[in-house]
């Protein structure tokens, strides 16, 4: 299981920025009727499927490349980048090798659908940026803090290593390499869902991503059993205080518990020994989004921010209610069986 009892990183180096957080009003932005949503260094967007928490989150990546991409086409230093890893990413990835072999001229069709992509957007963003790191073979020095948080996550929820390989044509390729058999490494197609969903994380944080610079990633938990899913959020904590600014989509009860206990801990008066991750509330950010009619969802959405509730044990959310309901339906079946004498 992993601890999130990790080491903490030291403060960011990155300078503080004095000017009010942005704001990113969703009224009339479909499906969204009516919200607001102020981003925080770690913003989170929870809520049942098709309330548009993924449409929102592509509209922050959005402002962002619109606003830091200079007009004079200068290149983007550290703190000045946005990236965004989807959902799909876990089969996205078994695309690299071909998008390496398009970058490296070495299929001149390829490379011209590569400048003319069919896939736009985020989608687009991410293959591009994924072909970019296998094409170079990650000569790219990484930042000693981003690498170290990337080995982290190799560590505790992969179980093996990430490497990229040259193919005997001049080909560069991402492997998998397990802890387990050190003998040859796997390609990464033919890796564990979970390291597929993973593996991008990896990636990003150790090529791309910099202290100031915004990573969003949707449902972060994929693929991952509990005690993974509740440890991963974890790692995301980290990364905000490092200096990274988070947004992710969630549609699990272990990120909000999780969120629950690292926020409530940063409120106490003497933090444990032990130093496990804490926050602070005023950055985190948690927006819930939901159907204006749960009977009819066609006539859109609303996002509200959940406070922090010390009383009741932190982020509420409608996962709880989920949850009774499972255990009380449990209850009722074992009532029967226990009347029927089976039991």
């Amino acid at each position: 299981m992993p601890s999130p009892a990790a080491k903490l990183p030291p403060p960011s180096s990155a300078k503080p920025d004095a000017a009010p957080r942005p704001v990113i009003k969703a009224r009339g932005c479909s499906p969204v009727v009516k919200g607001s949503i102020e981003l925080r260094p770690l913003t989170v967007f929870a809520g049942p499927s098709n309330a548009a928490k993924s449409q929102l989150a592509t509209l922050v990546y959005g402002r962002a490349k619109c606003r830091r991409v200079p007009a004079t086409g200068q290149q983007l230093g550290p703190g000045e980048c946005a990236y965004y890893l989807p959902a799909e990413r876990g089969g996205m990835m078994r695309f690299h090798s071909v998008l390496a072999d398009a970058l490296l001229q070495q299929d001149a069709a390829a490379a011209l659908r590569l400048q003319n992509p069919a896939l736009s957007g985020v989608h687009g963003d991410f293959l591009q940026q994924l072909a970019g790191i296998a094409a170079v073979d990650c000569p790219r020095k990484p930042d000693p803090a981003m690498n170290a948080l990337a080995e982290s996550v190799e560590k505790k929820f992969l179980q093996g290593k990430l490497v990229c390989k040259q193919a005997a044509k001049g080909s560069p390729g991402l492997m998998f390499q397990p802890a387990w058999d050190k003998a040859q490494p796997l390609p990464l197609p033919s890796a564990p869902p979970a390291v597929t969903a993973l593996a991008p994380v990896v990636l990003f944080l150790r090529h791309l991503v910099r202290p100031g610079d915004t990573l969003i990633i949707e449902e972060p938990e994929a693929h991952l059993y509990p005690a993974a899913q509740w440890g991963i959020i974890h790692q995301v904590a980290l990364w905000v205080r490092a200096g990274v600014n988070a947004l992710i989509t969630t549609q699990c009860d272990w990120t909000m518990e999780a969120l629950s206990s690292m926020v409530l801990r940063g409120e106490l008066r003497e933090k444990p020994k032990n130093r496990p991750i804490h926050l602070d509330k005023k950055d985190v950010g948690i927006w819930l989004f939901d159907y204006l009619d749960p009977k009819d969802p066609g006539k859109g959405s609303k996002v509200v921010e959940e406070p922090l509730n010390m009383q009741q044990g932190g982020y509420l959310s409608a996962f709880g209610d989920v949850a009774a309901d499972s255990h009380n339906d449990l209850a009722r079946t074992l009532d029967r069986l226990s009347d029927e004498g089976q039991i």
